[in-house]
């Protein structure tokens, strides 16, 4: 009884059709993988229907997630026709590799260190070695040339175990200690399967090959005694779709491809690829809006097979196809390859597993995507953008899947910040990209339940037992509103109020006010209960007022700015709230800011601001408070500090109250060049926020000074009139007490 060794690189079409034919030939009656032997049961499921590559199988340590693997497949990988023609004649298939229950329980350093110490040689990338002889820059070039792009026989095989047969015995290179103990229970897995079969094919990596084949140079009882050793993890297993883009080497994995669309089309029709590849690329092109006709098409494929021919290869190679793309069809312009290449060269195919084998909370997941009609951005490697109408019963409800699964820890979609002028409304713009590690995230988070509203609920209420920081339980109320979990409101709520009662730190209160008001003003519009906030928020405000000033006496820069930030969102949020008492509350504490001593003077040009857009100021008090800011300091860098939180949002300020303009420019006029120049980078920075059409207006005001102000006409101004809209624009703007 023998075992007839079939060496492979991983993910090749020629290799692959190879092996078929072998298969055929030779007629197996048992057909061993180089695989982890605790993936043997995802193996025996690989010919379930639903199951459509590329795939991978996952090994896991369910204690310990960060100790996983990946063994991904494609349509043309040579193990997983293998695996097929296997599952489909009623043989045997069996992993022999070692299993993962083994390997996790090694260190790192195990793992990679090997048995000496050597420097760079051939012995470091045996096959990179050849393939410098040969003349390409990297083996896995080399290789896809020499075996699979060439339609090969069988006896393939035996060449590629010669060669690897030669590699290992010249170049003597030391393995690591990892690598030895998979080889010697590769061949323990061999020599068993010999015990009970009479044709065993063992379909391994290229360098393998060679040990597993000369098995009588190891003696059975010391591969035995190697591995004696070897604790192990207790692991799990389980399917997960898998994609081109992640199966490229670009994605980092060391079993990829450097182009599996390319792959694809040489493993369905090795005749006709080039033809379909360059339709396809002209097909892109012209969706695009770049000219590409059926004569070029044709000339590229003449092209293609003429440089192939030169080269003295049977088709052109993705080398060929590059170049004459760029030459005909790009005329010149590589541009043409970034369009192409993602579609063509890599492949934005993503395969499928059937639900009926996934962890429950992966169908459930996979249920909720159909429901909330996501199901075409779960499919793709590529970025989805999508546009949610909240008022929109299927839209609200995948904003709710979207928030649950970013408290979850998979943050398949990106919610993009709203404009100003948006901030608040029913709508909600999300980038979706579903990432392959998600599958192990989401096999995590099933330990918290099996549905994704239960399994969200659990982690909220364990995670919020956990801290007792005010801005995480802040952060953490807000994303169970915005996911609709009801059943954990309550008690988060109770949660944050104990972290409010015992915060001194009036930053984090006004850090956690913005959300909480957000609720109470739009929790309609996502049909939760605002309300139940609002006593919160009650609670939050009078502190708030109470502690600012207090806060930001005596502080740094960093932490003025910090503050600064807060100050303003502070005052949009109580806008927001349209609560009168509160309203007030605020004015008067702006009003304390800018009177007491010790106050840093970017906040107490801000709150000067503040109170002038509310109408607590009118336009003389505020030209006297600008005037005294710039000249009473002795330090003409906390002026213009003053002068840049007084001056932020829009320069209309100064463009239509000319007695302010007056101040500002005869201010700086009377500067002398020593203090201008001190002062000019921070006042380009206080004017760089303006809009352009702002600058120029404040420009051709420097030019030309504006005219006294016309006091006929600003007697008669309707004065009775104006006060009939004000307060429908005051709402409008926000400038309400």
């Amino acid at each position: 009884m023998s075992a007839t060794i079939f060496g492979i690189r991983h993910h090749g079409p020629g290799s692959a059709q190879s092996l078929i034919k072998a298969f055929e030939q030779f007629q197996p009656d048992c057909i061993l993988i180089e695989a982890p032997a605790d993936a043997q049961s995802a193996i025996n499921d690989a010919d379930l229907e639903g199951l459509i590559p590329p795939v991978a199988i996952v090994v896991y340590n369910p204690n310990n997630l960060t100790q996983a693997i990946y063994l991904p497949f494609a349509e043309f990988s040579p193990e997983w026709q293998a695996i097929q023609f296997g599952l489909k004649n009623k043989i045997l298939v069996e992993a022999i590799d070692l299993p993962m229950e083994r390997s996790f329980s090694f260190d790192e350093k195990t793992l990679t260190e090997r048995q000496l110490d050597f420097d760079f040689n051939p012995s470091t990338d045996p096959l990179g070695y050849i393939a410098q002889l040969a003349g390409y820059s990297d083996s896995e070039r080399w290789w896809e040339v020499a075996f699979e792009q060439a339609e090969n026989e069988t006896i393939i095989f035996d060449a590629i175990l010669d060669m690897m047969t030669t590699l290992r015995n010249e170049l003597q290179r030391p393995e690591t200690m990892h690598t030895l103990l998979r080889e010697a229970y590769m061949r323990n897995a061999i020599r068993k399967a010999k015990e009970n079969f009479e044709r065993i094919a063992v379909v391994c990596g290229a360098w393998h090959a060679p040990v597993l084949h000369h098995l009588d140079d190891f003696k059975k009882n010391e591969d035995r005694n190697i591995l004696r050793s070897i604790g192990k993890i207790k692991t799990a297993v389980t399917w997960a779709p898998w994609s081109y883009e992640r199966l490229a080497f670009r994605s980092g994995y060391g079993a990829g491809v450097i182009s599996p669309a390319w792959y694809e089309l040489l493993f369905q029709n090795r005749v006709e690829a080039t033809t379909v590849w360059f339709s396809k690329a002209a097909l892109l092109l012209r969706k695009e809006g770049i000219d590409a006709s059926s004569a070029e098409v044709i000339e590229a494929i003449r092209l293609a097979n003429t440089l192939a021919t030169m080269r003295e290869r049977t088709i052109p190679g993705q080398d060929e196809l590059q170049e004459v793309a760029v030459t005909v069809l790009g005329r010149g312009d590589e541009i043409i390859m970034e369009l192409i290449e993602n579609k063509l060269i890599i492949g934005d195919i993503v395969g499928e597993v059937p639900s009926d084998i996934a962890p429950p909370l992966q169908q459930d997941l996979e249920k909720s995507i159909k429901s909330a009609r996501l199901t075409k951005a779960y499919q793709t490697s590529e970025t989805i953008s999508k546009s949610l109408d909240l008022r929109n019963e299927t839209h609200l409800y995948a904003s709710y899947l979207l928030h649950r699964l970013r408290i979850l820890g998979i943050p398949w979609g990106r919610l993009q910040e709203a404009s100003q002028y948006q901030k608040g409304s029913f709508k909600e713009s999300w980038e979706l990209k579903w990432e392959l590690e998600f599958i192990l995230r989401l096999i995590e988070a099933g330990m918290w339940g099996n549905t994704i509203a239960e399994a969200t609920k659990n982690f909220v209420i364990h995670k919020a037992s956990e801290t007792d920081q005010l801005s995480e339980l802040t952060a953490l109320t807000g994303e169970v509103l915005l996911a609709d979990l009801p059943e954990v409101v309550e008690p988060l709520l109770s949660r944050l109020r104990d972290a409010v009662a015992v915060s001194t730190d009036v930053f984090y209160l006004m850090e956690a006010l913005e959300p909480l008001v957000r609720i109470i003003r739009y929790g309609n519009i996502r049909k939760t209960d605002g309300e139940i906030v609002r006593q919160l928020v009650d609670e939050l405000i009078p502190r708030i007022c109470i502690g600012l000033s207090n806060a930001c006496r005596d502080i740094d820069e960093d932490l003025a700015k910090a503050f600064f930030k807060s100050i303003i969102i502070t005052n949009q949020t109580l806008a927001l709230l349209a609560d009168e008492t509160h309203n007030a509350q605020w004015s008067l504490t702006l009003e304390k800011m800018i009177q007491e001593t010790g106050i840093n003077e970017l906040l107490r040009g801000a709150c000067t601001r503040l109170l002038f857009d509310k109408g607590r100021l009118d336009v003389i008090a505020t030209e006297k408070l600008l005037h005294y800011a710039l000249s009473s300091h002795e330090s003409v860098v906390q002026a213009v500090s003053w002068l840049e939180g007084f001056l932020h949002g829009s320069g209309l300020l100064l463009i239509h109250n000319q007695s302010l303009w007056r101040v500002l420019d005869d201010w700086l006029s009377d500067l002398d060049s020593d203090h201008f120049e001190q002062i000019l980078p921070l006042l380009r920075r206080a004017f760089a926020q303006f809009t352009v059409r702002e600058r120029e207006k404040m420009l051709q005001l420097a030019i030309q000074p504006p005219k006294a102000v016309d006091l006929e006409l600003e007697e008669s101004f309707d004065h009775e009139r104006a006060e009939k809209v004000h307060p429908t624009i005051s709402l409008l703007l926000g400038l309400h007490d």
